[in-house]
């Protein structure tokens, strides 16, 4: 599973949900809609009529149509966390597997 985080260098959320990820040692993608034209881009794909905050955090895998992961397949995403509190990412760290139940006190 991939994690990718839709941020601009000014946000203050998006700084507090790296410093969540990095915490635990979790690796993620950054994606600076400010800094990168192709990433402004894909942001508003993704968003579309939706919320235009950041941070958004997605978490995503790889799939085949057969429903097995592996390099061929489509990237499918699980979730999408729109400008999320702590507890939230924590807890959908939890939810995916990065970090046990235990690590969140």
């Amino acid at each position: 599973m991939d994690i990718i985080i839709y941020c601009a260098s000014w946000c203050g959320d998006c700084r507090r949900s790296e410093t969540v990820l990095e915490q635990y040692g979790i690796t993620f993608e950054k994606r600076d809609v400010d800094a990168d034209p192709k990433a402004l881009q894909e942001f508003l794909t993704l968003v579309g009529d939706g919320p235009h905050n950041i941070p958004q955090i997605l978490f995503q895998h790889y799939e085949n149509e057969d429903g097995k992961e592996g390099k061929t397949a489509e990237m499918v995403t699980d979730a999408i966390l729109v400008e999320p509190s702590n507890q939230e990412l924590i807890s959908a760290l939890q939810t995916y597997g990065f970090i046990p139940a235990a690590q969140s006190s």
